[in-house]
């Protein structure tokens, strides 16, 4: 008898798939897609952050995965950047999103 793998997987979902039906959480999460968290006007969490583009203390630029998103403020500041999840700190006066080819 001969074990073949892709008769093994009919029937199976994908992982992400499986992980948002087992572990009851966003489908979001596990496609990669953006999430923005803001506490006040002063902490800004966001997850799906491709890269940091530019970054002052006035201004920082995250690639996306479909745009660019900008964050205006005074003494900002990345706290954390590890696994697309980016945590800023400062005085946030705007977050705006451009098209990703700017």
């Amino acid at each position: 008898m001969i074990d073949d793998p892709k008769k093994r997987r009919e029937g199976k979902h994908p992982l992400p798939e499986w992980l948002v039906k087992k572990l009851d959480i966003p489908a979001e999460l596990c496609e990669g897609e953006m999430r923005v968290e803001m506490r006040g006007r002063s902490c800004l969490l966001v997850h799906g952050c491709r890269r940091i583009l530019d970054y002052s203390p006035e201004l920082l630029r995250l690639g996306m995965k479909e745009c660019v998103m900008c964050i205006k403020g005074e003494n900002l500041l990345c706290q954390a950047y590890l696994a697309g999840a980016v945590g800023i700190e400062g005085k946030i006066f705007e977050l705006r999103f451009e098209e990703a080819s700017c």
